[in-house]
């Protein structure tokens, strides 16, 4: 790998981006395959028992499903939970109305707390009826249904107003797409009442919570055992992709960095690590993550010292391992031949 060498006024090389951009590869990869699988041993996936199953990420996770099965706005397909998705307004139509008088009927043991609604709050709710008969009806697509008497009954579910029909009863196409785009809505807002119940935001509660401690669990872990326990017991502080690719750590003067050098340079991938856990939004949370990698590589790539974010942070900068040992390792050979023993294997570098 042929790059611009650039050597400071202390003696030493910056290490080239392209061998740094290396190392991270290395490095990122060794992590992400060991969050993975620290992630699949200890997530609830029903295999063998987990951590997931002692702090209530399991137990979340089973009534988040019942209750959503239960309450008729999702649909199994080949064994898995799926929202509604139709061309069809009716199938919206009859999830929200198996919501209202199936998963909330007053007899379900399978709601906690059922509501046991009214055909009338259904009219209001669903169909945009006003609540009695002799207010006006605003609703855009529907009127009240007529008893045996010919009069209009709010406690009979409502109709389609026969105005905005053809002559034969068909359903106009402009018309069947306003009334899908209807009920699409009014099958959100349902599923917002449901995930308004205290039961379900506990149940939630318990799958989140859980969730968030075993996705840092298996983010730190791996990141302070590769990226902190490594470097801090490494003369130079150089982690695994680091090592192959011979480049380490050193202070701006070139000296050994300080082992809270260190430490703290591994604190921003941390605090990166932290927030992107607790982001409750995977989107955010990767553009979050993405935008840090960015700045900081940008960091290293234009600026003259080639620092990343991490490196000003900690004071340190990133050079070809060699040097160290040259320059940085030198004045200590009379106090210290331990270090040059550990490093003098590398050869002296001049490339």
């Amino acid at each position: 790998m042929t790059t611009k060498e650039i050597y400071t006024k202390e003696g030493y090389r910056l290490a080239p981006y392209l061998l740094r951009f290396a190392a991270f590869a290395v490095d990122a990869a060794i992590f992400v395959a060991t969050v993975v699988g620290l992630f699949c041993l200890l997530y609830p996936f029903g295999v063998f028992p987990t951590l997931g199953d002692i702090n209530g990420t399991a137990e979340g996770l089973v009534l988040q499903e019942k209750y959503d099965e239960a309450s008729r706005l999702y649909k199994k397909v080949d064994g898995q939970l799926q929202i509604v998705s139709s061309s069809d307004y009716r199938d919206y139509e009859e999830a929200v109305y198996q919501y209202y008088f199936v998963f909330n009927a007053a007899d379900n043991a399978d709601n906690p707390h059922p509501e046991a609604y009214t055909m009338a709050q259904y009219n209001t709710a669903v169909y945009d009826l006003p609540s009695i008969v002799t207010e006006s009806n605003r609703s855009q697509y529907y009127v009240f249904s007529t008893d045996e008497n010919g009069k209009p009954n709010a406690n009979l579910r409502g109709q389609l107003n026969p105005s905005i029909l053809n002559d034969d009863g068909s359903i106009p196409a402009f018309i069947s797409k306003g009334l899908l785009d209807f009920h699409k809505a009014k099958y959100e807002q349902t599923y917002y009442l449901l995930a308004q119940e205290p039961y379900y935001v506990e149940a939630v509660t318990k799958l989140k919570t859980g969730t968030i401690m075993i996705e840092l669990i298996a983010s730190l872990v791996p990141l302070l055992a590769f990226y902190l326990a490594a470097p801090i017991f490494d003369v130079v502080g150089r982690t695994i992709g680091k090592r192959i690719m011979k480049i380490g750590c050193a202070t701006i003067m070139g000296t050994v960095p300080k082992k809270w050098q260190i430490a703290l340079r591994v604190l921003v991938a941390v605090v990166c690590v932290v927030v992107a856990v607790l982001w409750d939004d995977l989107t955010l949370s990767l553009i979050f993550l993405v935008a840090m990698f960015l700045i900081s590589s940008g960091m290293a790539t234009f600026g003259r010292t080639r620092r990343c974010l991490h490196d000003y942070v900690s004071q340190l900068v990133v050079v070809r391992q060699q040097d160290i040992k040259e320059e940085a390792l030198v004045s200590h050979r009379g106090e210290d031949g331990a270090i040059l023993d550990e490093m003098g294997e590398q050869g002296d570098g001049r490339n």
